[in-house]
């Protein structure tokens, strides 16, 4: 039975047309409450199923026909009460309090809601507890007291998320949604208003997304995007019509006429507002006859015909003052204003823009605050009051400026630019002259933009409409082809099959491109970590070199000095000329290597005998292989193979070439392996053995040839050391 009958919020400002964010409780189908009335009459006997019956009818009459709802629930109450039925009481004094919000007694509604909401708890009844609050929110709503409003609504989505109610949690962020948007968030006033949609469509309420819809468009709306809102206001029209729902789909109708009203349509805009009136007049609701009457007096008042338009913003003025609705008393009582002041009669001008400004700031409506202060303002100005004029002209520009309303930030420099004049002050008339001039191009430029946006939505719905029927016919005919094909069973058997390889094949093929893609990918990030390896390597050796050589200097060792620039400087050359290569020959790498070890001999207190022997069958001039690869293990070797007292230290370098495989074996008498494992472990070679696994296991699939890095302790045959095997990827150069 839960419902929720959302804002109705008027933005007049000044004259300026409003788009209404509106939405009906309940499903309103005419079919479902005559059928309701004919089970009344079969079921005569006064039980609590008639009682029942009774509040169902009233809940949906609500929507179609408030005198039929109250006497529903007259007659509930009176049957209720005799058999003592509490939940069927508080079902009563629920439907009840939405009657009330019907008729704009929102003081009674907020009375009979708090009446449920005592006998809902005291039954236990959580589902009739969240209603209850939730209609009591409502009520505040329309009184604009938002910070009651929102109180009472997030203690209703509190008890809907305990009992796991997601149609329940989607009305709560329908109304939260509303009172952002009433307060100009838009942003988040649509985040709220798409989860409640998503909600609404997860348990399949039409009911519910036609209000989303509806709401949706009216914040596009609000945000001059009316091609989006117009979208949006139809497909909440079609919803709601097909749910036999005539107000909600005239308030669709109503917030498509604003935006035709804004467009300047506006002969289009007073026949919609007026067809909006013809199908309500049977619905005693109020609510609904204000916000038309208020519409068509702006429409009047862009034709100019002010006596016609004060006549309806007088009638909507009356029906919002009984209702209490105070924005939209606020509101009207500034358009009335408007109009008066351009009839000339300022005191009674004077008298609406006053009223209108209490309203505005106990309600803290900042929007309506501004239209006050500038209509006060400009009366002033046309009494010659200049000093009261400038006042409130200032007033309205802090809040246009603040607020960062475009619409009153131009009426208020305008203003003030007038007052200025009048004052003698000309350089401060210039200058909101000229602010006046810039707020007037934006709201220019903003309009065609708009009127942009609304030919190019047209175009593209045209040229949609216009694919969508050449599709249809193109499928049509195939549709009529395959009839004919397909007449055997055999046929459609066999064109299944053939479809069904047909996508299988081609599945594998873009796998495939995929996986290809993915190790091209994979060798191109490791050529970039190899470079990147070398580029940060080669900076901090040189560093190393040269304070080894300049120690050397300074104590005057000319020729161990001039030996070791020698050998740094060729292994300078050829470090730098192979860093520019992907691969290089083996023998630059073998020149690279021993330049490299006599380096270290020479820094090194005590030398190691290097030795490096190339098979008769390796060409090493004509055979290409990765850069820098095999110096990392030498390093390793001398670095960290060797103790202090170690003699003899010996490192041996040799490559062969059985099979077509080029194997570089490294071998040295230390420690060996295991030990070093027993022993502090360096992270330096650890992530140069681990890439440089990578490098050879990605060239070897690149280039097609084995590759692989196999690390032994020599210990396994009686010998002392480690050797290191590497099966190196390479290619032959040219001859």
């Amino acid at each position: 039975m839960k419902r929720f009958f959302l804002s109705a919020f008027f933005r007049y400002l000044t004259l300026n047309f409003c788009l209404i964010i509106f939405a009906i409780k309940a499903i309103g189908q005419t079919s479902v409450l005559d059928s309701l009335e004919n089970e009344l009459q079969l079921h005569t006997k006064e039980d609590t199923n008639r009682v029942n019956l009774l509040t169902q009818f009233a809940h949906i009459a609500t929507d179609i026909d408030l005198t039929k709802a109250e006497k529903a629930c007259q007659e509930a109450r009176r049957i209720a009460l005799k058999l003592n039925y509490e939940i069927g009481i508080a079902n009563v004094y629920y439907e009840r309090a939405w009657i009330h919000i019907e008729k704009s007694d929102y003081q009674s509604a907020i009375e009979n809601a708090k009446k449920a909401l005592e006998i809902y708890r005291n039954s236990s009844s959580l589902e009739g507890e969240s209603f209850s609050l939730n209609c009591i929110g409502t009520s505040y709503y329309y009184q604009s007291n938002y910070p009651k409003a929102i109180e009472y609504y997030l203690k209703s989505a509190e008890i809907d998320e305990a009992r796991n109610d997601l149609k329940g949690i989607s009305g709560s962020y329908l109304n939260i949604g509303n009172i952002y948007a009433d307060q100009g968030e838009f942003d988040q006033s649509l985040s709220y208003y798409f989860k409640a949609l998503e909600l609404k469509k997860k348990v399949k309420d039409d009911s519910g997304i036609a209000k989303c819809l509806g709401n949706i468009g009216s914040v596009y709306g609000e945000q001059g995007n009316y091609p989006k809102a117009l979208d949006y206001f139809k497909k909440a029209q079609v919803k709601h019509e097909k749910l036999g729902n005539s107000i909600n789909a005239s308030i669709c109708l109503m917030n498509i006429g604003s935006i035709y009203l804004h467009q300047e349509k506006l002969n289009k805009a007073f026949s919609t507002f007026n067809q909006v009136i013809e199908l309500n007049k049977g619905n005693d609701n109020k609510r609904i006859q204000a916000m038309a009457f208020n519409e068509i007096g702006s429409v009047l008042s862009k034709k100019k015909e002010y006596p016609n338009a004060l006549d309806y913003f007088s009638s909507a003025l009356a029906i919002n003052r009984d209702g209490n609705n105070l924005r939209a008393v606020a509101s009207n009582l500034n358009n009335i204003g408007s109009i008066l002041l351009l009839q000339k009669k300022y005191k009674e001008a004077l008298i609406h823009f006053e009223e209108a400004k209490q309203i505005n700031e106990s309600n803290d409506l900042k929007m309506g605050l501004c239209s006050s202060l500038i209509g006060i303002s400009k009366i002033y100005l046309e009494q010659n009051n200049y000093q009261q004029a400038l006042e409130y002209g200032l007033s309205a520009k802090l809040i246009a400026y603040a607020s960062d309303l475009l619409a009153h930030q131009r009426d208020v420099t305008e203003i003030l630019s007038k007052i200025y004049n009048k004052l003698g002050e000309y350089e401060q008339a210039l200058h909101y002259h000229q602010d006046f001039k810039r707020y007037s191009d934006s709201i220019f430029n903003k309009e065609k933009i708009e009127k942009i946006a609304q030919i190019e939505y047209d175009f593209k719905f045209q040229k949609e409409l216009e694919v969508f029927n050449a599709k249809e016919q193109k499928l049509t005919k195939k549709v009529e082809l395959t009839n004919k094909d397909l007449e055997k069973s055999e046929s459609r058997l066999l064109i299944g099959i053939v479809v069904f390889l047909i996508v299988l094949l081609i599945a594998a093929i873009l796998i495939f491109q995929l996986r290809l893609r993915h190790i091209k990918s994979q060798n191109e990030n490791s050529l970039l970590e190899q470079k990147l390896l070398r580029s940060q390597m080669t900076p901090h050796f040189i560093f190393n070199s040269l304070s080894v050589l300049q120690g050397m200097i300074l104590n005057k060792e000319d020729q161990k000095a001039s030996l070791y620039l020698s050998k740094f400087s060729k292994l300078l050359r050829v470090t730098l000329e192979s860093s520019r290569e992907k691969m290089t020959p083996l023998s630059q790498e073998i020149i690279a290597l021993e330049n490299y070890v006599a380096i270290q001999n020479i820094e090194s207190n005590q030398s190691f005998t290097f030795t490096i022997r190339v098979a008769d069958t390796i060409h090493s001039g004509n055979i290409l292989i990765p850069p820098m690869l095999i110096q990392p293990f030498v390093e390793n070797a001398i670095e960290h193979a060797f103790t202090p007292d170690h003699r003899e230290k010996k490192i041996e370098v040799e490559f062969s070439f059985p099979d077509n495989q080029l194997i570089c074996t490294i071998t040295d008498n230390g420690i060996g392996v295991q030990e070093k494992k027993n022993r502090s472990v360096n992270s330096k070679k650890s992530l140069a053995t681990s890439i440089s696994k990578e490098r050879i296991q990605l060239l070897a699939r690149e280039l097609k040839t084995e590759g692989s890095i196999q690390i032994i302790d020599r210990k396994s045959n009686n010998e002392n050391g480690t050797q290191v095997t590497l099966v190196i990827p390479y290619k032959f150069g040219k001859q």
